[in-house]
């Protein structure tokens, strides 16, 4: 049983939250305890983000959704590396 930690981290990179939670569905599916996929799959993405966040490489928005989900963030990165707005 092996979870997809490098699809983890990506799908927290990308801002692609769908992705992230089918990921996290199918780790638990496979038997991977909840904090092992935390740590070793969201986390780094999240440390990379903040990262790129810092260094002004990545924009982030946070809004509402009016879907009764709460806030949302998204980050953004272009193919050059430098920040757009969303």
């Amino acid at each position: 049983m092996q979870a997809d930690f490098a699809a983890m981290t990506q799908s927290v990179v990308d801002g692609a939250p769908e992705i992230a939670a089918a990921l996290a569905k199918k780790a638990l599916a496979d038997g991977i305890a909840p904090l092992q996929a935390i740590d070793q799959g969201f986390v780094p993405g999240m440390a990379q983000v903040g990262e790129q966040f810092a260094q002004r490489k990545m924009a982030s928005s946070v809004r509402y959704r009016g879907n009764g989900q709460g806030l949302g963030c998204r980050a953004h990165q272009d193919t050059a590396g430098a920040a757009t707005e969303l």
